[in-house]
């Protein structure tokens, strides 16, 4: 008998187990689950109407790229600003229900056909459309406000912040950015000013080249800095009906920059006339191939309008600081020497000299060189005149391939109340100027890295 009693006390803990897991628990779950007006996510949208009293209706559809903007205009929408608002949308929760027993005239809360506020209707991707969100008045009191789906007789109160999240203009949910693009997929890029004319550039592997209007490498910093502030350039107002001859005013452009973008062809954006009385000040740009007119921060201008100076690399070395294995110094007073890094990391003077070797001043040395790069060009025909033909010191540094990183001169000139220093690589005609402790980075002796008592 005892063990009977214990078999059937083990039978009903393990039914009423059961009952609480299977029927209790999801109930409670339930219960305890927030309370929502729609029962999707924003994933499962492919449209969204937003309709309003006295301002345009905005109509975005879903497509292959992205999201679109299809009324009041055509443009491309701001994906994220849309996702950010399906969000919000799908995830309203409820702070309560009024039924229609107990709520007074629909007139009251702003919910009659056409929310005071706004009507809200989401699209599936099957192609139906849920019952619209009628948004209308806030409450009296609270942060609060007042709901109800079409077609229903009840009415939700929600946090205030859906009220006023709903409510957008069509600047709002559009793309912002004139262009768009990703910079690494940029292959060539062409700017063309008023004032200094017109530059070329290709991308070549990593590297970017000059090639209009002089053949040259450019400098791969200036370029990607560039093309970050163009993929970021964005409009503060659309002009959807400015015609763009207008906004460019007569003649050339005062400024335009185009590039070609691997797989997405060439776009351009030529910039115009001022926009008056903007604070801050505001110009007039012109996207090709579309003619869409927008108005830009003039500021951003200068982080666009580069000249030729600017962007021609005046680095001396290709390599990567800690690529270089071998720094060679030829000087015009015979006092030439190298210093190469051995297998265990030291670095060895050639010809070998009765000393300690300063290690870490070496590894200083070749960082500053790898690095090194003139200031401004002064010359492209005339490297006699600046003490370069012959040069004061000839500096090449080697990788690990034995392959060299480049070559590059350095010489000075005395003048009646000063000295002038000037560096070029050694194959080209580009003389820059350089202070004086960066032609002392070239300007070494080979007890410069020996240790003194």
């Amino acid at each position: 008998m005892s063990f009977r009693r214990t078999f059937i006390l083990a039978a009903l803990v393990a039914v009423l187990g059961a009952w609480v897991y299977f029927v209790e628990r999801p109930r409670m779950e339930a219960d305890k689950a927030p309370d929502r007006l729609l029962d999707i996510t924003a994933g499962e949208t492919s449209s969204l109407t937003l309709a309003y009293p006295e301002q345009p209706t905005i109509e975005l559809r879903r497509n292959a790229s992205g999201w679109r903007m299809t009324a009041p205009v055509e443009a491309t929408a701001d994906a994220e600003a849309v996702e950010r608002l399906l969000t919000t949308i799908v995830g309203l929760k409820l702070e309560r229900r009024i039924g229609p027993d107990e709520r007074q005239a629909l007139a009251v809360y702003g919910l009659g056909e056409q929310g005071e506020q706004a009507n809200v209707t989401l699209g599936l991707a099957d192609g139906s459309e849920l019952p619209t969100i009628i948004v209308g008045r806030t409450t009296p009191v609270g942060f609060s406000a007042y709901v109800r789906l079409a077609g229903s007789e009840e009415v939700a109160v929600t946090p205030l912040i859906f009220h006023t999240g709903v409510k957008k203009d069509p600047f709002d949910l559009r793309e912002k950015r004139l262009l768009v693009f990703e910079a690494a997929n940029v292959i060539a890029l062409e700017l063309d000013s008023r004032e200094t004319g017109r530059i070329a550039l290709e991308r070549r592997g990593n590297r970017w080249r000059i090639t209009e209007p002089v053949k040259d490498e450019a400098d791969t910093g200036q370029i990607e800095a560039l093309l970050r502030a163009l993929a970021g350039l964005k409009a503060s107002s659309f002009l959807d009906d400015e015609k763009p001859r207008a906004a460019l005013g007569p003649g050339k452009p005062r400024f335009s920059i185009a590039v070609e973008v691997g797989g997405q062809g060439r776009a351009r954006l030529a910039f115009g006339k001022t926009v008056p009385e903007r604070t801050p000040p505001a110009s007039y740009a012109v996207r090709s191939p579309d003619g869409q007119v927008a108005e830009v921060e003039s500021a951003m201008l200068v982080r666009l309008d580069k000249d030729l100076a600017t962007l021609r690399d005046k680095h001396l070395f290709d390599c990567e600081a800690d690529e270089v294995v071998r720094m060679s110094f030829e000087r015009s007073d015979g006092q030439g020497f190298s210093v190469t890094r051995s297998g265990d990391g030291n670095w060895n003077l050639a010809p070998e000299t009765a000393g300690k070797l300063r290690q870490a001043l070496i590894e200083r040395a070749r960082n500053g060189l790898a690095d090194m790069a003139g200031a401004e060009i002064v010359s492209e025909t005339d490297p006699e005149l600046y003490g370069l033909s012959p040069p004061e010191v000839e500096v090449e540094l080697y990788a690990g391939d034995g392959g060299s990183c480049g070559r590059a001169v350095a010489g000075k000139v005395d003048e009646a109340d000063r000295t002038r220093y000037f560096v070029k690589r050694g194959d080209g005609q580009m003389v820059m100027s350089v202070p004086e402790y960066l032609y002392s980075r070239m300007n070494r002796l080979a007890g410069d890295f020996l240790e003194t008592e």
